[in-house]
């Protein structure tokens, strides 16, 4: 296995002599690529809504080339959150995981590795054995895995996506979205301590024998970065899902489908500085009077105290909130019984004629319905008080 290995890096270093080149991203040589012509989708989103602030076709379905291993991860996040895995769980990794090619951490068929090390693997060094060591290791085998990635892109709510493997080798018919990639790292970010491996730009794992360089050089180069992936493949191009935050607020950018590895990390960047230079988070006021009491019909009680749920925080763009409208939609009446806290009516916040959120009217007390032997018991406690 040893000389195999060995034999493997003689030939990739006679290729970079002949090549006269040193440029790899996730293990691909990506020097060739530079002038291809790839369709290609982007999107910008804040985090804590989903809302979309941008879209250049993000609904278009594209090759997900190694972006694959998102999904891998958030899995691997789950199970962790879950407490079926911890971070110093022991995998072992099997003869598939050593078969792997592209980017790798040299796994040999046999070798222990904890899943700390292996998500290292996977989130910096974009590597291929260790998504097929953790993929085996939570499902027995890769096929069942990519069963479960398909599965949870659904339940997540990623509309158009389809994973062939774990790691993001090209398949024909495997796809994503933009704004699919975006759903999937706005999950991703939500876990703490995903961030400290998604924003580290360079270490080693396997007591020092590996060394790890993060392919996504915003880590280090964009204030409040968060981290995810950077990648490529033939089918895909460059491919980019970044994420930011600044002053509690959190935007994710996508860009697939770049030809240039330059202008994927532009474009990254621009979509980011849109979002905080272009928007603020703002919480809507009423600009429309909601009542505070409306009447009841057959109750014992005839007025009926409302009120507004919290109102959601809402991405609008900078110095724009003071034109934020309002609609109420409360009856004039509610018919007995009505129960605490059930919803009454809704107030609609509106910024031009596109819709921002919606909030709930609810009851503040219980009011019951109105019987004959109610009636009756009222009627005498007020003769015999009289």
């Amino acid at each position: 296995m040893y000389m195999k290995r060995m034999f493997s890096v003689f030939l990739a270093i006679i290729a970079l002599m002949i090549c006269g080149i040193q440029c790899f991203a996730d293990g691909e040589d990506i020097s060739v690529d530079a002038k291809a012509d790839f369709p290609d989708a982007e999107i910008l989103m804040e985090a804590s809504t989903g809302q979309v602030l941008y879209d250049d076709a993000g609904n278009m379905p594209l090759p997900s080339g190694t972006l694959n291993k998102l999904m891998t991860v958030l899995i691997a996040a789950e199970a962790i959150e879950n407490g079926e895995l911890t971070a110093e769980t022991v995998v072992t990794a099997g003869v598939n995981a050593y078969n792997a090619t592209g980017a790798v951490i040299w796994l040999e068929s046999g070798d222990k590795i904890t899943v700390d090390e292996l998500l290292k693997g996977i989130i910096i060094g974009n590597a291929n054995d260790a998504c097929i060591a953790l993929a085996e290791h939570i499902c027995g085998t890769e096929e069942e895995f990519v069963s479960l990635m398909n599965t949870k892109a659904k339940e997540i709510g990623m509309r158009d996506t389809d994973f062939h493997n774990c790691t993001g080798y090209d398949s024909d018919g495997q796809h994503t979205t933009a704004y699919d990639m975006a759903v999937l790292a706005r999950r991703l970010v939500s876990y703490d301590f995903l961030i400290p491996y998604m924003t580290t730009y360079m270490t080693d794992i396997k007591n020092g024998e590996t060394q790890l360089v993060n392919t996504n050089r915003l880590v280090r180069e964009y204030k409040g970065a968060l981290g995810l992936k950077a990648g490529y493949s033939e089918k895909s191009g460059h491919c980019i899902v970044a994420a930011a935050e600044r002053d509690g607020v959190k935007y994710i950018a996508v860009t697939l489908g770049n030809g240039d590895k330059d202008n994927a990390f532009t474009r990254a960047k621009s979509l980011l500085n849109t979002g905080f230079t272009g928007y603020e988070s703002v919480v809507p006021q009423l600009t429309a009077e909601c009542p505070k009491t409306i009447r009841v019909k057959g109750g014992i009680g005839r007025e009926l105290y409302i009120s507004c749920n919290e109102i959601d925080r809402v991405i609008i763009p900078v110095g724009k909130a003071e034109e934020i409208t309002t609609t109420v939609v409360v009856p004039e009446t509610v018919n007995a019984p009505v129960n605490q806290g059930e919803i009454i009516g809704e107030v609609i916040f509106f910024l031009g004629e596109e819709e921002l959120c919606r909030t709930d009217v609810v009851a503040m007390q219980k009011i019951e319905k109105m019987t004959f032997f109610k009636a009756l018991c009222i009627l005498l406690k007020s003769a015999i008080s009289f």
